[in-house]
């Protein structure tokens, strides 16, 4: 198992009228006294992790040559998707030394399907002033499968 956490404090915005006060043609100007990023949303913070259990069977070949009493063993060791250290730790036999390796895994983010809002809007005109639009992604679980050989 492979965990993972995430924690971010909330990012500031600025409060701005939605109006064109100052004649300037431009609808972004701040209220009398309010400066820039003096408001700030919410924090966010997720949790995720990773299973993984892999296995091999098949030898494999042994390189000729080399000299009296018999081949060489050449082993070329190659991680890659997250796991590569794992492989053979779970798979109780050394899959990373066996011709063909499966690996079979389930991902998770966001395990506790946490509301990360996000959008947060600054327009004191908007009926959404200074709540959040949007939300973080929900719980995503992933489950696959890779072979190599």
């Amino acid at each position: 198992m492979r965990p993972g956490a995430a924690a971010r404090s909330g990012s500031p915005y600025t409060i701005t009228t939605g109006r064109d006060d100052n004649g300037d043609s431009v609808f972004n100007d701040r209220p009398q006294g309010v400066g820039r990023n003096t408001v700030t949303t919410a924090g966010m913070w997720d949790v995720a992790g990773r299973l993984t259990y892999a296995f091999g069977f098949g030898d494999r070949p042994q390189a000729s040559g080399g000299g009296p009493g018999g081949g060489q063993v050449v082993m070329i060791r190659m991680g890659g998707g997250g796991a590569g250290d794992m492989l053979g730790s779970l798979g109780g036999g050394g899959a990373e030394n066996k011709r063909i390796r499966i690996e079979l895994f389930v991902a998770a983010s966001n395990m506790f399907n946490v509301v990360n809002p996000t959008g947060y809007s600054g327009v004191m005109t908007s009926p959404f002033f200074l709540e959040p639009t949007a939300a973080g992604p929900a719980r995503k679980l992933d489950i696959g499968m890779k072979i190599g050989f």
